[in-house]
């Protein structure tokens, strides 16, 4: 009786911990078709944020579709609500979304102004530019082409005792706020420090990236993603 009151806590959180990573995983899987489907889309519109938004928000609806109920006029309901679900989670800002490629080096040595004042990377006969490296990071017009979005996800855990021992152990490898700690979302910098902010929630950060060669000219969008100024 002894070995099993012993044994039981740690069977049971192997058993509620194994739970948690299953829905991590699943998630996880989600967010990297999402992202792949903003990429996509941000590559037909001009690499501009909203496309990005909207093409995520598209995908990872997959993820909080449930089946259509009998109040439901039409079976596409719920993939309505789903959607609208991910679109608040954007405002909510538990979704950053962040454009690696192109570079301001990229601008500043291909842009050509685009009207409306901002400025465009060339996106025509690609085959027939040339491809010697020409900017200061050595990249060439076509590297300048391709479209790399990093989309980091605030997740919820929802699974019962693992979810805190996996956010405290999260916690450690990055710079989020001690419960005793001032700092808030209202004045904290750091994406995961805000998503892990001590309070009666348990999330985590999950990231996710995809690159995709742009289908149309990429343009300038000053302060729209969370790490660009240009």
């Amino acid at each position: 009786m002894t070995e099993f009151a012993i044994i039981l806590p740690i069977l049971l959180f192997l058993i509620l911990g194994a739970l948690q990573f299953i829905f991590i995983y699943q998630l996880k899987t989600t967010l990297n078709y999402a992202t792949y489907e903003a990429t996509r889309a941000g590559s037909l519109e001009n690499a501009q944020l909203e496309a990005v938004q909207n093409g995520f928000s598209r995908a990872m609806a997959a993820y909080f579709t449930r089946p259509a109920d009998d109040s439901d006029n039409e079976k596409s309901a719920a993939v309505i609500r789903a959607r609208e679900l991910v679109r608040q989670q954007i405002e909510s800002g538990l979704v950053r979304f962040e454009r690696i490629n192109p570079t301001k080096s990229g601008f500043d040595t291909f842009g050509e102004d685009g009207g409306d004042g901002t400025i465009e990377i060339p996106n025509s006969l690609l085959i027939f530019r040339d491809a010697r490296p020409t900017d200061n990071r050595g990249l060439s017009i076509q590297d300048a082409n391709l479209l790399k979005i990093r989309i980091t996800y605030c997740v919820d855990l929802i699974v019962p005792f693992a979810n805190r021992i996996i956010e405290t152990a999260a916690k450690g490898f990055t710079d989020s706020p001690d419960p005793g700690d001032s700092l808030t979302c209202d004045n904290c910098d750091d994406f995961e420090a805000q998503c892990m902010d001590p309070d009666d929630s348990t999330r985590i950060t999950i990231v996710s990236h995809a690159i995709i060669r742009m289908q149309s000219p990429a343009q300038t969008c000053p302060n729209c993603f969370a790490n660009t100024e240009y």
